[in-house]
């Protein structure tokens, strides 16, 4: 078992998060790669000595070592590595690659270990999706405990074959009835090509985690959102997947699913009224939002000790995250930002209205109502809010007054009341409150008003 990280050294200890990226010439890796950092920008390459290099990308083979390192100037939380040719049918660099893998996988330091593999699979040719590469790769490769997120790009691609093989049906259909005809035939074209079956054949070596589909990576107004999240809940370490939060500086719904499956948890857990420790809970919920940060100068002068026990002080995930924050002070590195004493008691006093009527020992509709009120709702608020040095928490204390008094709060004790009846399985469970917390965001007016 790996043993566990402090949190207050997730950066120090993981580096950056290391990603391989694998899959055939024109699979579309470098526009994924581009999208997932926010760039248009060409990464900058290091060798395994952190030397920088410049080579030509060969469109057929990558750039040549799968050891160089690719880093994005936009997101430098994330590393790298091109699986560099082995799809050409290289048995040598297939072997490389294999040995890559082995390594970084069960590399002692955490900092050099690989993180995810991603493996790309262009649908423009959905007739050959599963070709001898990916049969060998998946068949022989074992990737140990990194998660394989099967990629399924230009999926896109698709739809024409589709609308190519119902067009004789259109005559007399309205514009909704084709396109949903046309929805439904892509479904069965992806189903039919048994990719999934084969990738997930129980006699493979490995198997992917789970998978995404990417669709028009080439249009400006495109992201790779779905890949970031489904890497996310495919990493089983917790700080591993905090950690890979953290990178994503604009991506409030992806925090807002990761403080939900902490909610569901207490709550599954909480079917009985079973002793709770409200500020633990709620601690564990806020870590996930990274907007929540101290300034440089509160750093200076409430600064904790690097070797400080865990129960002395709270790490969060710290990180500005909107664009419009324009007079807040400079910021440190969020993994550098130590919250003491003095912090945490003073942000836990700011949401203890939203615990109300919350008794040490609390049934899973107090869980559902804290955990959608403070966190889920009122951080999520509080994320659009003007920051004031002077009153560094201001803009929380502004969050819970504006729930408290708003219809929010209402229904969400409706909500809570009514799930709790209904008595959701985890899952169901989960879909239901994320669905609620997105219908219901305070933001909404902010973002009207913008």
């Amino acid at each position: 078992m790996a043993p566990k990280i402090d949190p207050q050294n997730l950066r120090e200890t993981f580096g950056r998060f290391r990603v391989l990226i694998v899959g055939r010439a024109n699979a579309g890796k470098t526009t994924i790669l581009q999208k997932v950092c926010n760039t248009t920008e060409k990464p900058e390459i290091y060798d395994a000595k952190g030397r920088k290099v410049w080579l030509e990308i060969d469109a057929q083979r990558g750039n040549h070592e799968i050891t160089n390192e690719m880093v994005f100037k936009s997101n430098s939380g994330f590393v790298f590595h091109d699986s560099c040719g082995f799809e050409a049918g290289s048995v040598e660099e297939f072997e490389e690659m294999k040995r890559f893998i082995s390594e970084r996988a069960n590399a002692t330091k955490l900092e050099e270990r690989l993180h995810a593999i991603w493996y790309c699979i262009p649908m423009d040719d959905h007739c050959r999706t599963f070709q001898r590469s990916e049969e060998k790769f998946f068949s022989e490769c074992n990737t140990g405990n990194v998660p394989i997120i099967a990629v399924f790009t230009k999926f896109e691609a698709l739809c024409p074959v589709a609308f190519g093989e119902l067009e004789d049906e259109f005559i007399g259909l309205s514009s909704e009835e084709c396109l949903k005809r046309i929805a439904h035939r892509v479904e069965e074209l992806f189903k039919n090509t048994q990719v999934l079956d084969r990738l997930c054949d129980i006699n493979n070596l490995a198997h992917p985690k789970g998978y995404v589909r990417l669709e028009n990576m080439n249009q400006p107004n495109t992201n790779c959102d779905t890949l970031v999240e489904c890497t996310t809940f495919a990493l089983d370490d917790k700080e591993l997947r905090l950690y890979l939060v953290s990178t994503q500086q604009s991506n409030l719904e992806l925090c807002i699913k990761c403080a939900v499956g902490v909610l569901v948890n207490h709550a599954h857990w909480q079917l009985l009224p079973r002793p709770t420790d409200h500020e633990a809970y709620q601690l564990d919920l806020a870590k996930w939002f990274l907007h929540l940060y101290l300034t440089e100068r509160s750093v200076t002068a409430l600064v904790v000790p690097r070797q400080m026990p865990n129960n002395h002080g709270v790490c969060y995930s710290l990180l500005v995250m909107h664009h419009w924050y324009t007079d807040t002070p400079n910021f440190i590195d969020f993994i550098q930002l130590f919250n003491t004493l003095t912090w945490r008691g003073e942000f836990l006093s700011i949401l203890q209205p939203l615990a109300r009527n919350g008794t040490w020992f609390t049934t899973a509709n107090g869980i559902l109502r804290i955990g959608i009120a403070a966190t889920i709702l009122v951080l999520e608020y509080s994320a659009f809010l003007r920051h004031d040095s002077d009153d560094e928490l201001g803009f929380m204390k502004s969050a819970v007054d504006h729930y408290v008094k708003s219809p929010t709060a209402i229904a969400v004790e409706k909500v809570a009341r009514e799930i709790t009846d209904r008595g959701y399985k985890k899952e169901e469970l989960k879909t239901k409150i994320l669905e609620f917390i997105l219908e219901n965001r305070m933001s909404k007016e902010l973002l009207t008003k913008k």
